[in-house]
């Protein structure tokens, strides 16, 4: 580590702020007001549930500072160790308990540094300086720029960021094929179940239903009609020596892949998985979280008690099923049955949940969308298991290469994702 050196936060830095302490009223649309919801362990912004805020406070709220591409936000009390980076075209502001770090490009890369900030020795250099209040930790603002830093020359720099960003690009093209063939998908049932444009529907007839038009020889039905609920319980616990496949609602979040648990380690009753199905989150309904689960592994399978576990009655398939719950009118529903004393404790009840109505086409119709769209769903199940993958290579090197373990000029790529394969 000789061209390593130790130096203060403040002397990487051009600007650093903290956020408003309030909340802006929330808008239906304009600049995204970013919450510690937005960034995940993982160090990835999340965007998908966002809150919006109105032109006038936008201005406001941005009066210390405007979030730039390259910017390190970074969360300083209650849930902590989080970072992430802002992207291109952002447009939006700080939320409570977030700040913001402007690096000075000429001491060290934006990339760079959140990945040294999600690393092990910064980690511990945050750790040993949280202030533990009588409701939440925190990091103390004011101290941050004094807190120390380990940081190589920018060779080093770019040669760590050459490794690891082409791991993330690679992790982001995969994910981005994932979203075009779910949208492929998506987009062939809304066609045909959704605008009644499948194969003959030239010589159909539209009739009245409680639901719209329909074509003549559909039904409406309630969701229970097509499908049978799974509530097998196991207490994980009790098998101490075994080795599960969890499917959880943080593992989906992470990548949409079970993790692998003792049975020790997971303390709550689960819902025990026997054969393939589509699983939905009755949690916080406004974020679709709907999962296509085929067991593939030795090991038994197990699934959060938040999941609904869903199979096709007989006429029906996994694939239907799953773009049937996946599909925005039936989405909407979800979120108008959810309730709950708060945004973060909102649950869709299953009695209401199976009473959802839907449009049932005749079963040879939904026979020949398995033949459309399976091929899609498999390739986007294929490239989800390769970017947890290279996922797994990246969170293997990167605590070695940002704190100087690995010299890059040495790493043996080749091993290490041969370790992971």
């Amino acid at each position: 580590m000789t061209e390593w050196r130790r130096i203060q936060m403040r002397d990487l830095m051009v600007e650093f702020h903290d956020g408003p302490h309030a909340t802006p009223a929330p808008a239906n649309a304009g600049p995204i007001y970013l919450g510690i919801k937005n960034i995940t362990d993982a160090g990835v912004l999340d965007l998908r549930d966002i809150r919006h805020i109105g032109e006038a406070d936008y201005a406001r709220w941005t009066r210390r500072a405007t979030p730039e591409p390259g910017d390190v936000v970074f969360t300083y009390e209650a849930t902590l160790h989080r970072y992430a980076l802002i992207p291109d075209g952002f447009r939006g502001c700080l939320g409570r308990r977030l700040a913001l770090i402007r690096p000075d490009r000429s001491v060290v890369l934006p990339r760079f540094l959140h990945f040294l900030m999600l690393g092990p020795t910064w980690r511990a250099t945050v750790t040993d300086r949280i202030i533990s209040g009588s409701t939440v930790d925190r990091i103390p603002i004011i101290e941050f720029p004094e807190f120390p830093i380990d940081l190589p020359g920018l060779a080093t720099q770019h040669a760590v960021v050459g490794v690891l960003g082409a791991l993330d690009d690679l992790i982001e093209n995969n994910r981005r094929r994932i979203e075009l063939l779910e949208q492929m998908g998506q987009a062939i049932y809304r066609e045909w179940f959704v605008r009644f444009r499948y194969p003959g529907h030239e010589d159909a007839t539209l009739v009245d239903s409680p639901l719209g038009l329909i074509p003549e020889g559909w039904e409406v039905k309630p969701l229970a009609a097509i499908v049978n609920l799974d509530r097998t319980a196991v207490q994980p616990r009790r098998f101490p020596g075994e080795v599960f496949d969890h499917y959880s609602i943080p593992a989906f979040d992470s990548g949409r892949l079970p993790v692998i648990d003792a049975g020790e380690t997971i303390k709550s009753g689960k819902f025990l998985l026997t054969s393939p199905a589509v699983l939905v989150s009755k949690l916080n309904p406004r974020i679709e979280r709907t999962w296509f689960v085929e067991l593939g592994s030795h090991r038994r399978s197990v699934a959060s008690t938040e999941f609904l576990i869903l199979r096709p009655q007989a006429g029906f398939s996994l694939e239907f099923l799953y773009l049937l719950t996946r599909s925005s009118s039936f989405q909407e529903r979800m979120r108008e049955l959810s309730g709950g004393t708060s945004t973060s404790h909102q649950r869709a009840k299953p009695a209401d949940f199976l009473g959802i109505e839907i449009v049932a086409p005749p079963v040879l119709l939904a026979d020949q969308l398995v033949d459309a769209v399976a091929s899609q769903l498999r390739m986007a199940r294929i490239f989800r298991v390769e970017a947890s993958r290279l996922a797994a290579i990246r969170d293997l090197l990167l605590p070695k290469l940002v704190t100087g373990q690995i010299e890059v000029s040495k790493l043996d790529l080749d091993a290490v994702v041969e370790s992971v394969a």
